[in-house]
């Protein structure tokens, strides 16, 4: 399997909407592809999943992955510690979400769910403080 750099994926996701994808889609295409990835490796009723989200593009896929797993009845926690979404695609996504009554949090728990899924930083740049809360918990790094 081959694995993308964050810089390979910036340049698909550019040439897709210079092709005439908007971000919106991409969003939700991502979104739904990591469902379907969580689905395939996992009971999704026997996990509590904590979504850490950020305000740009991570961040809308992320909000869009708790839709998914929400509408299929999983126990799901959305998180913006770094603030809500800038990027109009994810702001947009955001609103969605909370038209169907779904609601998220600004402040980390003291204890997350048994599955941590990172939408907010890329790869490499973990911070010790964001992730006090998902200690010895199984973090997926999306």
């Amino acid at each position: 399997m081959y694995i993308y750099k964050s810089s390979e994926i910036k340049k698909i996701d550019n040439e897709a909407e210079k092709r005439g994808m908007p971000g919106f889609t991409l969003m939700e295409l991502a979104g739904a592809g990591v469902f379907q990835a969580i689905k395939q490796a996992c009971s999704i009723h026997n996990h509590d999943f904590t979504i850490i989200a950020g305000k740009g593009n991570n961040g809308g896929d992320g909000i869009v992955l708790a839709r998914y797993l929400k509408s299929a009845g999983a126990r799901c926690r959305l998180y913006f510690p770094a603030g809500l979404p800038t990027a109009n695609s994810a702001e947009k996504h955001l609103s969605y979400f909370k038209k169907l009554g779904y609601s998220f949090d600004s402040h980390l728990p003291e204890k997350s769910g048994s599955i941590v899924i990172d939408c907010l930083l890329s790869h490499g740049c973990i911070k010790r403080k964001i992730y006090s809360c998902c200690i010895s918990r199984r973090i997926w790094f999306y």
